[in-house]
Protein backbone atom coordinates (compact mmCIF):
# COMPACT_ATOMS: atom_id res chain seq x y z
CA UNK A 1 0.00 0.00 0.00
CA UNK A 2 2.59 2.39 1.13
CA UNK A 3 4.46 1.98 -2.59
CA UNK A 4 0.96 3.18 -4.44
CA UNK A 5 0.11 6.20 -2.12
CA UNK A 6 3.36 7.20 -2.90
CA UNK A 7 3.35 6.48 -6.38
CA UNK A 8 0.19 7.98 -6.21
CA UNK A 9 1.59 11.47 -5.10
CA UNK A 10 4.28 11.41 -7.68
CA UNK A 11 7.60 9.85 -5.52
CA UNK A 12 9.79 6.80 -6.64
CA UNK A 13 10.96 5.06 -3.65
CA UNK A 14 14.26 3.56 -3.61
CA UNK A 15 13.89 2.09 -0.02
CA UNK A 16 11.40 1.69 2.92
CA UNK A 17 11.59 0.44 6.39
CA UNK A 18 8.96 0.20 9.07
CA UNK A 19 9.57 2.84 11.90
CA UNK A 20 9.07 1.38 15.48
CA UNK A 21 5.63 0.62 16.54
CA UNK A 22 3.50 0.20 19.36
CA UNK A 23 1.15 -2.04 20.48
CA UNK A 24 -2.37 0.29 21.18
CA UNK A 25 -4.97 0.85 19.17
CA UNK A 26 -4.33 4.78 18.29
CA UNK A 27 -0.68 3.20 16.60
CA UNK A 28 -1.18 3.76 13.39
CA UNK A 29 1.86 2.05 10.83
CA UNK A 30 4.48 4.06 10.44
CA UNK A 31 7.38 4.33 7.64
CA UNK A 32 10.51 5.85 6.38
CA UNK A 33 10.59 6.31 3.18
CA UNK A 34 13.85 6.89 0.68
CA UNK A 35 12.92 8.62 -2.60
CA UNK A 36 14.75 9.65 -5.34
CA UNK A 37 14.72 13.28 -4.17
CA UNK A 38 12.81 13.07 -0.61
CA UNK A 39 13.07 11.44 2.80
CA UNK A 40 9.39 11.03 3.46
CA UNK A 41 8.08 9.18 6.95
CA UNK A 42 4.40 7.90 5.85
CA UNK A 43 1.78 7.32 8.67
CA UNK A 44 -1.21 4.90 7.60
CA UNK A 45 -3.99 4.24 9.88
CA UNK A 46 -6.81 1.34 8.72
CA UNK A 47 -8.71 1.00 11.91
CA UNK A 48 -11.58 3.40 13.11
CA UNK A 49 -9.51 4.27 15.93
CA UNK A 50 -6.46 5.07 14.33
CA UNK A 51 -7.91 7.12 11.57
CA UNK A 52 -9.91 9.38 14.30
CA UNK A 53 -6.72 10.31 15.76
CA UNK A 54 -4.51 10.34 12.70
CA UNK A 55 -7.23 12.44 10.59
CA UNK A 56 -7.28 14.50 14.36
CA UNK A 57 -3.80 15.34 13.96
CA UNK A 58 -3.41 16.53 10.85
CA UNK A 59 -6.43 18.90 11.13
CA UNK A 60 -5.03 20.22 14.32
CA UNK A 61 -1.21 20.50 13.07
CA UNK A 62 -2.65 22.38 9.97
CA UNK A 63 -4.46 24.75 12.60
CA UNK A 64 -1.16 25.00 15.29
CA UNK A 65 1.15 27.65 14.01
CA UNK A 66 -1.35 30.29 14.11
CA UNK A 67 -1.56 29.33 18.12
CA UNK A 68 1.94 28.73 19.13
CA UNK A 69 3.28 31.80 17.05
CA UNK A 70 6.88 32.11 16.87
CA UNK A 71 7.31 29.53 19.80
CA UNK A 72 7.44 26.74 18.30
CA UNK A 73 7.32 25.34 14.38
CA UNK A 74 5.10 22.85 13.65
CA UNK A 75 5.68 19.41 11.42
CA UNK A 76 2.81 19.08 9.40
CA UNK A 77 1.93 16.58 6.40
CA UNK A 78 3.00 17.88 2.85
CA UNK A 79 0.07 15.37 1.92
CA UNK A 80 -2.69 13.64 3.38
CA UNK A 81 -5.84 11.22 1.80
CA UNK A 82 -8.09 8.63 1.92
CA UNK A 83 -7.12 5.44 -0.24
CA UNK A 84 -8.17 1.49 0.22
CA UNK A 85 -10.20 2.58 3.40
CA UNK A 86 -7.28 3.95 4.87
CA UNK A 87 -5.98 7.54 5.70
CA UNK A 88 -2.38 8.00 5.19
CA UNK A 89 -0.47 11.41 5.88
CA UNK A 90 3.14 12.15 4.64
CA UNK A 91 6.07 14.40 6.31
CA UNK A 92 9.00 15.30 5.49
CA UNK A 93 11.31 12.77 7.56
CA UNK A 94 13.44 14.45 10.37
CA UNK A 95 17.05 12.96 11.08
CA UNK A 96 17.26 14.71 14.27
CA UNK A 97 15.75 14.22 17.84
CA UNK A 98 15.65 16.77 21.23
CA UNK A 99 18.35 15.88 22.92
CA UNK A 100 19.10 17.98 25.58
CA UNK A 101 16.54 17.65 28.13
CA UNK A 102 16.55 20.27 28.93
CA UNK A 103 13.92 22.70 30.45
CA UNK A 104 13.73 25.56 27.65
CA UNK A 105 10.88 23.98 26.05
CA UNK A 106 8.78 23.77 28.89
CA UNK A 107 9.91 27.55 29.66
CA UNK A 108 8.89 28.47 26.37
CA UNK A 109 5.50 27.21 26.84
CA UNK A 110 4.72 28.76 29.98
CA UNK A 111 5.82 32.32 28.68
CA UNK A 112 2.92 31.33 25.92
CA UNK A 113 0.82 30.61 28.89
CA UNK A 114 1.11 34.17 30.11
CA UNK A 115 1.12 35.62 27.10
CA UNK A 116 -2.11 34.35 25.75
CA UNK A 117 -4.21 32.26 28.00
CA UNK A 118 -7.39 33.75 29.04
CA UNK A 119 -8.27 33.78 32.92
CA UNK A 120 -11.68 32.91 33.51
CA UNK A 121 -13.86 31.96 36.54
CA UNK A 122 -15.12 28.94 37.54
CA UNK A 123 -19.09 28.29 36.67
CA UNK A 124 -21.01 25.26 35.72
CA UNK A 125 -21.22 26.40 32.08
CA UNK A 126 -17.44 26.92 31.98
CA UNK A 127 -16.96 23.00 33.47
CA UNK A 128 -19.25 21.69 31.09
CA UNK A 129 -17.51 23.39 28.06
CA UNK A 130 -14.23 22.22 29.30
CA UNK A 131 -15.27 18.60 29.84
CA UNK A 132 -17.04 18.42 26.40
CA UNK A 133 -13.56 19.94 24.54
CA UNK A 134 -12.02 16.84 26.59
CA UNK A 135 -14.34 13.93 25.49
CA UNK A 136 -13.60 15.34 21.99
CA UNK A 137 -10.27 14.06 21.92
CA UNK A 138 -11.41 10.42 22.68
CA UNK A 139 -13.82 8.58 19.85
CA UNK A 140 -17.45 9.28 19.99
CA UNK A 141 -18.13 5.60 20.73
CA UNK A 142 -16.67 5.46 23.88
CA UNK A 143 -17.45 8.92 25.23
CA UNK A 144 -20.26 7.58 27.41
CA UNK A 145 -18.33 5.10 29.10
CA UNK A 146 -15.45 7.30 30.08
CA UNK A 147 -18.13 9.98 31.69
CA UNK A 148 -19.29 7.45 34.14
CA UNK A 149 -15.77 6.45 35.16
CA UNK A 150 -14.70 7.76 38.74
CA UNK A 151 -11.69 8.93 37.93
CA UNK A 152 -13.89 11.17 35.53
CA UNK A 153 -16.34 12.49 38.37
CA UNK A 154 -13.12 13.08 40.16
CA UNK A 155 -11.26 15.22 37.98
CA UNK A 156 -14.14 17.49 37.36
CA UNK A 157 -15.31 17.67 41.07
CA UNK A 158 -11.84 19.20 42.03
CA UNK A 159 -11.72 21.32 39.10
CA UNK A 160 -14.65 22.75 39.73
CA UNK A 161 -13.55 23.53 43.35
CA UNK A 162 -10.90 26.57 42.05
CA UNK A 163 -12.80 29.69 41.74
CA UNK A 164 -10.79 30.64 38.46
CA UNK A 165 -8.74 28.92 35.79
CA UNK A 166 -6.46 29.98 33.18
CA UNK A 167 -7.76 28.84 29.85
CA UNK A 168 -5.77 27.74 26.66
CA UNK A 169 -4.96 25.23 23.98
CA UNK A 170 -3.55 21.83 25.54
CA UNK A 171 -1.41 19.80 23.81
CA UNK A 172 -2.29 17.08 25.18
CA UNK A 173 1.01 14.88 24.59
CA UNK A 174 3.73 17.61 25.30
CA UNK A 175 6.58 15.69 25.91
CA UNK A 176 10.50 14.72 25.35
CA UNK A 177 9.25 12.23 22.51
CA UNK A 178 7.22 15.06 20.83
CA UNK A 179 9.74 17.69 20.39
CA UNK A 180 12.99 17.36 17.41
CA UNK A 181 15.44 20.49 17.25
CA UNK A 182 18.27 21.49 15.37
CA UNK A 183 19.91 23.70 18.08
CA UNK A 184 18.99 23.89 21.88
CA UNK A 185 16.40 27.12 21.33
CA UNK A 186 14.96 25.72 18.16
CA UNK A 187 11.88 23.62 18.57
CA UNK A 188 9.12 21.29 16.27
CA UNK A 189 6.19 20.09 18.01
CA UNK A 190 4.78 16.85 16.59
CA UNK A 191 1.65 14.52 16.85
CA UNK A 192 -1.69 16.56 17.40
CA UNK A 193 -4.11 13.51 18.45
CA UNK A 194 -4.83 14.73 21.91
CA UNK A 195 -4.53 18.68 21.11
CA UNK A 196 -7.38 20.47 22.66
CA UNK A 197 -8.94 24.20 22.38
CA UNK A 198 -10.21 24.90 25.51
CA UNK A 199 -8.41 23.20 28.47
CA UNK A 200 -6.91 24.71 31.70
CA UNK A 201 -3.50 25.64 31.58
CA UNK A 202 -0.73 23.10 33.47
CA UNK A 203 -0.88 19.74 31.86
CA UNK A 204 1.37 20.13 29.17
CA UNK A 205 3.86 20.96 31.40
CA UNK A 206 3.43 18.61 33.92
CA UNK A 207 3.83 16.47 31.03
CA UNK A 208 6.60 17.57 29.95
CA UNK A 209 8.23 17.42 33.71
CA UNK A 210 7.25 13.51 33.61
CA UNK A 211 9.04 12.98 30.01
CA UNK A 212 12.11 14.36 31.60
CA UNK A 213 11.82 12.21 35.15
CA UNK A 214 10.73 15.70 37.15
CA UNK A 215 7.31 14.98 38.04
CA UNK A 216 5.56 17.16 40.26
CA UNK A 217 3.35 14.68 42.71
CA UNK A 218 2.06 17.99 44.79
CA UNK A 219 0.24 18.77 41.64
CA UNK A 220 -3.02 16.29 42.10
CA UNK A 221 -5.05 18.30 39.80
CA UNK A 222 -2.91 16.88 36.67
CA UNK A 223 -1.98 14.20 38.59
CA UNK A 224 -5.12 12.71 38.23
CA UNK A 225 -5.82 13.96 35.05
CA UNK A 226 -2.73 11.89 34.18
CA UNK A 227 -4.48 8.92 35.62
CA UNK A 228 -7.81 9.33 33.93
CA UNK A 229 -6.12 9.98 30.44
CA UNK A 230 -4.29 6.62 30.72
CA UNK A 231 -7.08 4.42 32.11
CA UNK A 232 -9.66 5.68 29.23
CA UNK A 233 -6.59 4.58 26.99
CA UNK A 234 -6.07 1.43 28.26
CA UNK A 235 -9.96 0.79 28.08
CA UNK A 236 -10.04 1.74 23.74
CA UNK A 237 -6.99 -0.36 23.61
CA UNK A 238 -8.60 -3.48 25.54
CA UNK A 239 -11.59 -3.45 23.70
CA UNK A 240 -10.22 -3.51 20.49
CA UNK A 241 -7.71 -6.46 21.02
CA UNK A 242 -8.32 -8.98 18.13
CA UNK A 243 -10.00 -12.61 19.32
CA UNK A 244 -7.89 -15.47 18.36
CA UNK A 245 -8.82 -19.20 18.78
CA UNK A 246 -8.20 -22.30 16.65
CA UNK A 247 -10.90 -23.62 14.38
CA UNK A 248 -10.76 -26.90 13.73
CA UNK A 249 -13.94 -28.03 11.55
CA UNK A 250 -15.68 -26.46 8.97
CA UNK A 251 -13.24 -24.04 7.84
CA UNK A 252 -14.55 -22.08 4.84
CA UNK A 253 -11.17 -21.59 3.34
CA UNK A 254 -12.21 -20.18 -0.07
CA UNK A 255 -13.61 -16.75 1.71
CA UNK A 256 -11.21 -16.98 4.69
CA UNK A 257 -8.10 -17.84 3.92
CA UNK A 258 -7.37 -14.36 2.57
CA UNK A 259 -5.40 -13.72 0.07
CA UNK A 260 -6.56 -16.93 -1.24
CA UNK A 261 -3.51 -18.98 -3.19
CA UNK A 262 -0.87 -21.65 -2.33
CA UNK A 263 1.53 -20.07 -0.53
CA UNK A 264 -1.58 -19.38 2.70
CA UNK A 265 -3.16 -22.78 1.86
CA UNK A 266 -1.05 -25.06 3.87
CA UNK A 267 -3.84 -27.12 3.88
CA UNK A 268 -2.97 -27.92 0.31
CA UNK A 269 0.79 -28.25 0.49
CA UNK A 270 0.87 -30.20 3.95
CA UNK A 271 -2.48 -31.51 4.32
CA UNK A 272 -5.73 -31.31 6.28
CA UNK A 273 -4.36 -33.23 9.70
CA UNK A 274 -1.01 -31.28 9.66
CA UNK A 275 -2.38 -27.86 9.65
CA UNK A 276 -3.23 -25.54 12.64
CA UNK A 277 -6.09 -23.37 11.70
CA UNK A 278 -5.83 -19.53 14.06
CA UNK A 279 -9.48 -18.13 13.69
CA UNK A 280 -8.71 -14.36 13.83
CA UNK A 281 -11.41 -11.95 14.58
CA UNK A 282 -9.92 -8.02 14.20
CA UNK A 283 -11.51 -5.55 16.16
CA UNK A 284 -13.61 -3.83 13.49
CA UNK A 285 -15.16 -7.75 13.30
CA UNK A 286 -12.85 -8.86 10.07
CA UNK A 287 -12.42 -12.02 10.38
CA UNK A 288 -9.71 -14.29 8.59
CA UNK A 289 -8.03 -18.18 8.79
CA UNK A 290 -4.30 -18.17 8.97
CA UNK A 291 -2.94 -21.33 8.96
CA UNK A 292 0.39 -22.62 10.68
CA UNK A 293 2.73 -26.12 10.45
CA UNK A 294 4.56 -26.89 13.16
CA UNK A 295 7.63 -29.40 12.06
CA UNK A 296 10.40 -29.62 15.09
CA UNK A 297 10.26 -26.22 16.85
CA UNK A 298 10.06 -24.21 13.60
CA UNK A 299 6.13 -23.17 12.75
CA UNK A 300 5.28 -21.95 9.32
CA UNK A 301 3.07 -19.10 9.55
CA UNK A 302 0.72 -18.20 6.47
CA UNK A 303 0.70 -14.62 6.66
CA UNK A 304 1.42 -13.63 2.31
CA UNK A 305 0.02 -10.68 2.22
CA UNK A 306 -2.65 -11.00 4.43
CA UNK A 307 -4.66 -7.61 5.17
CA UNK A 308 -4.28 -7.61 9.26
CA UNK A 309 -3.90 -4.69 11.35
CA UNK A 310 -0.41 -4.48 12.92
CA UNK A 311 -1.99 -5.24 16.43
CA UNK A 312 -3.56 -8.52 15.34
CA UNK A 313 -0.28 -9.22 13.89
CA UNK A 314 1.37 -8.07 17.41
CA UNK A 315 -0.70 -10.38 18.91
CA UNK A 316 -1.35 -13.47 17.15
CA UNK A 317 2.63 -13.77 17.57
CA UNK A 318 2.43 -13.53 21.17
CA UNK A 319 -0.93 -16.13 20.66
CA UNK A 320 0.78 -18.65 19.40
CA UNK A 321 4.30 -18.41 21.28
CA UNK A 322 2.36 -18.85 24.55
CA UNK A 323 -0.45 -21.52 23.07
CA UNK A 324 2.38 -24.10 21.38
CA UNK A 325 5.35 -23.96 23.92
CA UNK A 326 7.42 -26.12 21.50
CA UNK A 327 7.45 -23.87 19.02
CA UNK A 328 10.45 -21.42 19.67
CA UNK A 329 10.39 -19.84 15.64
CA UNK A 330 7.51 -18.81 13.54
CA UNK A 331 9.21 -18.70 9.72
CA UNK A 332 7.18 -15.84 7.75
CA UNK A 333 7.11 -14.70 3.78
CA UNK A 334 6.15 -12.03 2.64
CA UNK A 335 4.11 -10.56 5.39
CA UNK A 336 2.43 -6.94 5.32
CA UNK A 337 3.48 -6.76 8.98
CA UNK A 338 7.02 -6.18 10.45
CA UNK A 339 8.64 -7.30 13.38
CA UNK A 340 11.68 -7.98 14.99
CA UNK A 341 13.51 -10.42 13.08
CA UNK A 342 12.32 -9.93 9.63
CA UNK A 343 13.69 -7.96 6.94
CA UNK A 344 11.88 -5.65 4.16
CA UNK A 345 11.67 -6.36 0.71
CA UNK A 346 9.70 -5.98 -2.26
CA UNK A 347 6.80 -8.07 -4.09
CA UNK A 348 5.14 -8.28 -6.83
CA UNK A 349 0.98 -8.51 -7.48
CA UNK A 350 -0.72 -8.10 -10.73
CA UNK A 351 -4.38 -7.29 -10.99
CA UNK A 352 -5.87 -9.06 -13.74
CA UNK A 353 -8.90 -6.95 -15.68
CA UNK A 354 -11.75 -9.11 -17.89
CA UNK A 355 -10.36 -8.84 -20.85
CA UNK A 356 -6.97 -8.32 -22.55
CA UNK A 357 -8.51 -5.51 -23.84
CA UNK A 358 -8.72 -3.50 -21.06
CA UNK A 359 -5.56 -5.15 -20.32
CA UNK A 360 -3.59 -4.21 -22.80
CA UNK A 361 -4.88 -0.07 -21.75
CA UNK A 362 -2.77 -0.57 -18.73
CA UNK A 363 0.62 -1.52 -20.50
CA UNK A 364 3.10 1.40 -22.02
CA UNK A 365 3.38 1.73 -25.45
CA UNK A 366 6.61 0.37 -25.70
CA UNK A 367 5.33 -2.89 -23.76
CA UNK A 368 2.56 -3.25 -26.05
CA UNK A 369 5.03 -2.82 -29.26
CA UNK A 370 7.20 -5.08 -28.22
CA UNK A 371 4.52 -7.56 -27.25
CA UNK A 372 3.60 -7.54 -30.47
CA UNK A 373 6.92 -7.17 -32.05
CA UNK A 374 8.81 -10.34 -31.19
CA UNK A 375 5.63 -12.58 -31.02
CA UNK A 376 5.02 -12.05 -34.68
CA UNK A 377 9.07 -12.73 -34.89
CA UNK A 378 9.04 -15.43 -33.43
CA UNK A 379 6.15 -17.04 -35.46
CA UNK A 380 7.64 -15.72 -38.75
CA UNK A 381 11.14 -17.85 -38.52
CA UNK A 382 9.56 -20.46 -36.47
CA UNK A 383 6.17 -23.14 -36.21
CA UNK A 384 4.66 -21.22 -32.96
CA UNK A 385 2.59 -22.77 -30.33
CA UNK A 386 1.53 -22.49 -26.52
CA UNK A 387 -0.15 -24.85 -24.90
CA UNK A 388 -1.91 -24.86 -21.95
CA UNK A 389 -1.67 -28.47 -19.79
CA UNK A 390 -3.81 -28.58 -16.65
CA UNK A 391 -3.38 -30.75 -13.72
CA UNK A 392 -1.28 -33.19 -15.71
CA UNK A 393 1.59 -32.05 -16.77
CA UNK A 394 3.65 -34.31 -18.07
CA UNK A 395 6.81 -35.57 -16.48
CA UNK A 396 9.11 -34.75 -20.36
CA UNK A 397 7.88 -31.17 -19.36
CA UNK A 398 9.11 -30.87 -15.52
CA UNK A 399 12.41 -32.77 -16.88
CA UNK A 400 13.01 -29.81 -19.57
CA UNK A 401 12.17 -27.00 -17.42
CA UNK A 402 15.16 -28.60 -15.06
CA UNK A 403 17.14 -28.18 -18.03
CA UNK A 404 16.75 -25.02 -18.69
CA UNK A 405 17.54 -23.98 -14.92
CA UNK A 406 20.36 -25.73 -14.59
CA UNK A 407 21.81 -23.85 -17.76
CA UNK A 408 20.41 -20.42 -17.11
CA UNK A 409 20.79 -20.42 -12.90
CA UNK A 410 22.97 -23.68 -12.08
CA UNK A 411 19.88 -24.72 -10.23
CA UNK A 412 19.54 -28.96 -9.69
CA UNK A 413 16.68 -29.78 -7.96
CA UNK A 414 17.64 -33.13 -6.87
CA UNK A 415 14.10 -33.86 -7.55
CA UNK A 416 11.79 -36.25 -9.41
CA UNK A 417 9.25 -34.59 -11.82
CA UNK A 418 6.56 -35.64 -9.89
CA UNK A 419 8.33 -34.86 -6.48
CA UNK A 420 8.63 -31.40 -7.63
CA UNK A 421 4.88 -30.75 -8.98
CA UNK A 422 3.72 -32.08 -5.33
CA UNK A 423 6.13 -30.52 -3.73
CA UNK A 424 5.43 -26.71 -5.27
CA UNK A 425 1.89 -27.46 -5.89
CA UNK A 426 1.95 -27.24 -9.22
CA UNK A 427 -1.42 -27.07 -11.25
CA UNK A 428 -0.96 -25.96 -14.47
CA UNK A 429 1.45 -25.23 -17.29
CA UNK A 430 1.77 -22.66 -20.07
CA UNK A 431 4.60 -23.76 -22.83
CA UNK A 432 5.67 -22.25 -25.75
CA UNK A 433 7.05 -24.76 -28.55
CA UNK A 434 9.06 -23.79 -31.31
CA UNK A 435 8.92 -26.32 -34.17
CA UNK A 436 7.86 -28.61 -32.13
CA UNK A 437 10.37 -28.15 -29.37
CA UNK A 438 9.79 -26.86 -26.06
CA UNK A 439 11.65 -23.36 -26.22
CA UNK A 440 9.82 -21.50 -22.76
CA UNK A 441 7.73 -22.90 -19.51
CA UNK A 442 5.72 -20.97 -16.97
CA UNK A 443 4.88 -23.23 -14.19
CA UNK A 444 1.57 -22.00 -11.64
CA UNK A 445 -0.32 -22.50 -9.01
CA UNK A 446 -3.96 -21.65 -8.98
CA UNK A 447 -6.91 -21.85 -6.20
CA UNK A 448 -10.33 -20.52 -7.40
CA UNK A 449 -9.99 -16.80 -9.02
CA UNK A 450 -6.26 -16.46 -7.72
CA UNK A 451 -2.66 -17.96 -9.16
CA UNK A 452 0.91 -18.08 -8.43
CA UNK A 453 3.45 -17.58 -11.17
CA UNK A 454 5.80 -20.58 -9.29
CA UNK A 455 8.82 -20.18 -12.34
CA UNK A 456 9.21 -19.11 -15.86
CA UNK A 457 12.07 -20.52 -17.85
CA UNK A 458 13.17 -20.54 -20.97
CA UNK A 459 15.75 -21.93 -23.50
CA UNK A 460 18.80 -19.49 -23.75
CA UNK A 461 19.54 -19.57 -27.17
CA UNK A 462 16.06 -17.97 -28.02
CA UNK A 463 17.03 -15.13 -25.61
CA UNK A 464 17.00 -12.55 -28.88
CA UNK A 465 13.77 -13.61 -29.70
CA UNK A 466 12.38 -12.40 -25.79
CA UNK A 467 10.81 -15.60 -25.71
CA UNK A 468 10.34 -15.09 -21.57
CA UNK A 469 8.69 -12.18 -22.41
CA UNK A 470 6.44 -13.35 -25.57
CA UNK A 471 5.39 -16.66 -23.02
CA UNK A 472 4.77 -14.16 -20.20
CA UNK A 473 2.24 -12.29 -21.88
CA UNK A 474 0.18 -14.98 -23.90
CA UNK A 475 -0.03 -16.53 -19.91
CA UNK A 476 -1.07 -13.48 -18.85
CA UNK A 477 -4.08 -13.39 -21.77
CA UNK A 478 -4.66 -17.45 -20.75
CA UNK A 479 -5.16 -16.76 -16.95
CA UNK A 480 -7.58 -13.55 -17.55
CA UNK A 481 -9.80 -15.81 -20.15
CA UNK A 482 -10.06 -18.24 -17.15
CA UNK A 483 -11.28 -15.77 -15.06
CA UNK A 484 -8.39 -15.16 -12.83
CA UNK A 485 -8.19 -12.08 -11.27
CA UNK A 486 -4.76 -11.95 -8.92
CA UNK A 487 -1.56 -13.04 -10.13
CA UNK A 488 0.97 -12.98 -7.31
CA UNK A 489 5.02 -13.01 -8.52
CA UNK A 490 7.10 -12.92 -5.24
CA UNK A 491 9.95 -10.25 -4.95
CA UNK A 492 12.69 -9.53 -7.71
CA UNK A 493 13.81 -6.42 -10.10
CA UNK A 494 12.80 -8.43 -13.32
CA UNK A 495 11.87 -6.40 -15.88
CA UNK A 496 8.90 -8.50 -16.70
CA UNK A 497 7.28 -7.73 -13.55
CA UNK A 498 7.42 -4.23 -13.21
CA UNK A 499 6.60 -3.71 -17.31
CA UNK A 500 4.07 -5.65 -17.35
CA UNK A 501 1.49 -4.13 -14.37
CA UNK A 502 2.12 -5.35 -11.36
CA UNK A 503 1.77 -3.60 -8.44
CA UNK A 504 5.21 -3.62 -5.94
CA UNK A 505 4.40 -3.78 -2.47
CA UNK A 506 6.70 -4.00 0.57
CA UNK A 507 6.41 -7.12 2.56
CA UNK A 508 8.69 -9.05 5.24
CA UNK A 509 10.41 -12.10 5.64
CA UNK A 510 12.22 -14.06 7.86
CA UNK A 511 12.01 -15.81 10.72
CA UNK A 512 10.66 -14.50 14.89
CA UNK A 513 12.15 -15.82 17.52
CA UNK A 514 10.46 -16.41 21.04
CA UNK A 515 13.78 -15.32 22.83
CA UNK A 516 14.20 -11.99 20.65
CA UNK A 517 16.72 -13.20 17.49
CA UNK A 518 16.90 -10.59 15.16
CA UNK A 519 18.03 -10.76 11.53
CA UNK A 520 18.27 -6.72 11.72
CA UNK A 521 21.62 -7.32 14.47
CA UNK A 522 23.19 -9.61 11.82
CA UNK A 523 26.15 -8.51 9.45
CA UNK A 524 25.10 -7.10 6.44
CA UNK A 525 26.92 -10.00 4.05
CA UNK A 526 25.69 -12.93 6.94
CA UNK A 527 22.43 -11.26 6.94
CA UNK A 528 21.49 -11.45 3.03
CA UNK A 529 22.43 -14.87 2.83
CA UNK A 530 20.33 -16.04 5.73
CA UNK A 531 17.18 -13.87 4.19
CA UNK A 532 18.58 -16.13 0.93
CA UNK A 533 18.24 -19.54 2.72
CA UNK A 534 15.04 -18.32 4.37
CA UNK A 535 13.51 -17.45 0.90
CA UNK A 536 14.31 -20.88 -0.24
CA UNK A 537 12.75 -23.06 2.20
CA UNK A 538 9.44 -24.63 1.51
CA UNK A 539 9.31 -26.95 4.44
CA UNK A 540 9.64 -25.58 7.61
CA UNK A 541 13.20 -26.81 9.28
CA UNK A 542 15.40 -26.78 12.31
CA UNK A 543 17.67 -24.02 13.81
CA UNK A 544 20.53 -26.45 13.28
CA UNK A 545 20.02 -27.03 9.26
CA UNK A 546 19.51 -23.39 8.86
CA UNK A 547 22.65 -22.59 10.56
CA UNK A 548 24.12 -25.78 8.09
CA UNK A 549 22.81 -24.02 4.81
CA UNK A 550 24.03 -20.42 5.83
CA UNK A 551 27.59 -21.91 6.22
CA UNK A 552 27.44 -23.63 3.29
CA UNK A 553 25.84 -20.50 1.36
CA UNK A 554 28.73 -18.21 2.78
CA UNK A 555 31.42 -20.81 1.73
CA UNK A 556 30.18 -20.21 -1.30
CA UNK A 557 28.81 -24.38 -1.71
CA UNK A 558 25.53 -22.88 -2.57
CA UNK A 559 22.27 -23.22 -1.26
Amino acid sequence: MIYQILKNEGFKINHVRTDIFKDTSRWSNKYICECEDRKIYAVIAQTTTQKFYLKRSVDWALKAPEIYKDKFRILQPFAYGEYNDSFYALYDCRDYNYKHRSIIPVKKLESLYLKESETVVVSERVIERIKENFLQSFPEVYRERIIKLEDFKKYFHELSKLETVDIWFEHGDFTFNNLSSESEDEFELMDYEFFREYQPCGFDRFDYYSSIGETDATDSLNVLKQKLINEINEIIDKEELPQISIQKDHVDYDSMVRPNFIHNRLDIKYGLENVINFHVIECDRKKFVIQGYISGDIMELAVWLTPIQQRTFNYLISYIFNHFPKVSFLNVMYSKNDYKGLSADNHWVNILPNNEGDYLKTLGKKTRYNRKYYYNKLDNDFRLEIKRFHDKIDNSIIRKYFEFKLSTYGTNYHLTPDEYVRKYAITDADVLYLNGEIAGINLLSIIGDKAYLENLTYDLQYRSYSVGTVLYYISIVNLINDGIRELYLADGEYEYKSRFGAIEEIAFNGLIQKDGFSLQSVPGAMKRNIKQVIKRVVRPISEIEIIERIIIKICGGGV
